[in-house]
């Protein structure tokens, strides 16, 4: 399946129906982010990471990004009213990069640590066992621009998982 993208072009002497145009330089935006998730090598045997899952990812998406910086870059989400997040759903295979919807986010570490606003935004949670003991789960959280979960199209979230402290 294919990724719906956005851009736009202006003719800059209009549009005529007798003559055909060729466009191109044309700046195209995902409207997913990129996710990619690696383990160090040093996990070895420590950690075994056993499942990838993503919780609550929007039902739905814009196709226009929400706020678009001077230097081009997507730097707002655009959530349309309505949208809903889905049950949990297993990524395989487990090393591999994955798109998802973008997300608001929620605003300060307190509301992180007391999960008031986390019950409502995308997680990315890896499953896994730590020194051969039973499969726990780790919830992994992003931030973008001081807010916590915030998941912007068109981005690249390249995580790198160096270690594992405890169960999860």
């Amino acid at each position: 399946t294919g990724i719906p993208m956005w851009g736009e072009y202006e003719f800059p002497s209009g549009i005529s129906v007798q003559h055909s145009r060729e466009v191109g330089g044309i700046k195209m935006f995902r409207t997913m982010a990129k996710v990619t998730i690696d383990f160090d090598p040093a996990l070895s045997g420590h950690f075994v990471h056993t499942g990838l899952y993503i919780a609550r990812a929007r039902s739905n998406s814009s196709v226009i990004p929400g706020m678009i910086s001077a230097s081009g870059m997507v730097t707002g989400v655009n959530i349309p009213s309505g949208v809903t997040g889905l049950a949990p759903i297993n990524i395989m295979p487990l090393d591999a990069s994955f798109y998802l919807p973008e997300d608001n986010g929620y605003a300060t570490a307190n509301e992180l640590a007391t999960g008031a606003q986390s019950k409502n935004n995308t997680a990315i949670i890896v499953a896994g066992r730590l020194n051969g003991g039973p499969e726990t789960f780790h919830r992994i959280d992003v931030q973008q621009d001081g807010f916590y979960g915030r998941i912007i199209r068109n981005h690249h979230y390249k995580i790198h998982v160096k270690s594992v402290k405890g169960e999860g």
